[in-house]
Order: structure tokens, then C-alpha cells, then sequence
């Protein structure tokens, strides 16, 4: 008798636990996630105001040299192009002609962002990519494509599911503990 109360009560006990801890799992990963798209929109649509502003005085030094001085301090390549899919500058061994590249720079050209979708996981590496056009919603001047390294994000993702499995070992611990405890006192009558 005592073992089935037991077991009833810890069985309630981990599905509270689940419950609280796997949307907690699945919101971290996607609130870092979202931090990582935000922050490198925010870097193409500089770029994407760069090339805007090149295509329109033909001067595209600046361009060249602040997404030079980006791949440098952040480690991201990026491609730049005009209106025709022509490279205005390529960093980090990116280059416009690959493939996946090519896709991206054609689908900007069409006036479509491109942002990665899923959300990342602590075993997530490698990079995702996001693309963008430049200029203006009605006439676009180029298109800006950016390899972002994502380790930093699964990083900080690893780190929050750990804080937040630990805390959920520590609460069925807890209801563990309290399971016994009840399972004793509920049955203590009996015997």
C-alpha cells in the first residue's frame, strides 16, 4: 500500500516538474533565439542603409570598409551586392557566387528578407543565414547576406538549461522528499 501512494504521489510530482520545466526549456531557447535574429537585423539593415546610400552617390568605400572592420571585430563574413547580384564586397571567404549565397542575394533582389526560423538548441553549431535587401521598400538598391556564428547563442542556451534542469533536480528532490514524508503519513493509520 505504501508503495503505490509513493508512486502516485512522486508521479504527480515529475509531471509538475515536466510541466513547468520543458516550456521553460523551449522559451530560453527561443528568447536567445530571438536575441541572436534581432541583433543581426539590426547589422543588415546597416549595411542594407550603406549600400542604399552607395548605390545612390556611386561611392562604395564606405561600404567596403565598415563591412571589412565588421568581419574583423565580429567574425561574421558578409557579402554586399548591387542591383544586378555584382559583389560590392565580400568578407571571411564568403563569396557570392556559392550556391546557397547566390540564393539568398537573388531571393533580396525580389525584395524578400531571408531569417532563420528555428529556434536553436544547446547542440546547435555552425552558422545560419540571414539576408536582406537594400533600399527602399518600393526599389531596392542591392542585398546584403550575413553568416552568423551561432555557438555563442548555444552557449548561453546550455548555460540557461543547466541553471534551469538544476532547479528542476532540486524541486523533485524536494517533492520527493515530501512524497515520503505524506506517503508516511497517510499510511501510518492503516498499519
Amino acid at each position: 500500500m505504501r508503495t503505490r501512494v509513493q508512486t502516485v504521489l512522486l508521479l504527480f510530482g515529475v509531471l509538475a516538474v515536466a510541466a513547468f520545466a520543458v516550456p521553460l526549456l523551449l522559451f530560453t531557447a527561443s528568447d536567445r533565439t530571438q536575441q541572436l535574429v534581432l541583433a543581426r537585423s539590426s547589422d543588415l539593415d546597416r549595411f542594407a542603409s550603406l549600400m542604399d546610400r552607395a548605390a545612390g552617390n556611386g561611392d562604395t568605400s564606405a561600404i567596403a570598409a565598415e563591412a571589412r572592420r565588421y568581419t574583423q571585430l565580429y567574425g561574421e563574413p558578409l557579402v554586399v551586392t548591387d542591383t544586378r547580384g555584382h559583389p560590392v564586397v565580400q568578407t571571411g571567404g564568403m563569396r557570392a557566387a556559392d550556391p546557397s549565397v547566390a540564393r539568398l542575394i537573388d531571393a533580396a533582389l525580389r525584395n524578400q528578407s531571408a531569417h532563420p526560423r528555428a529556434a536553436l538548441r544547446p547542440w546547435s553549431r555552425g552558422h545560419r543565414m540571414f539576408a536582406t535587401p537594400a533600399g527602399t521598400g518600393t526599389q531596392v538598391s542591392g542585398a546584403v547576406v550575413l553568416r552568423a556564428d551561432v555557438d555563442t547563442a548555444a552557449g548561453d542556451i546550455a548555460r540557461r538549461w543547466a541553471a534551469v534542469l538544476a532547479g528542476t533536480a532540486l524541486v523533485a528532490l524536494a517533492c520527493t522528499v515530501l512524497a515520503r514524508a505524506a506517503t508516511r503519513w497517510v499510511v501510518s493509520p492503516l498499519r
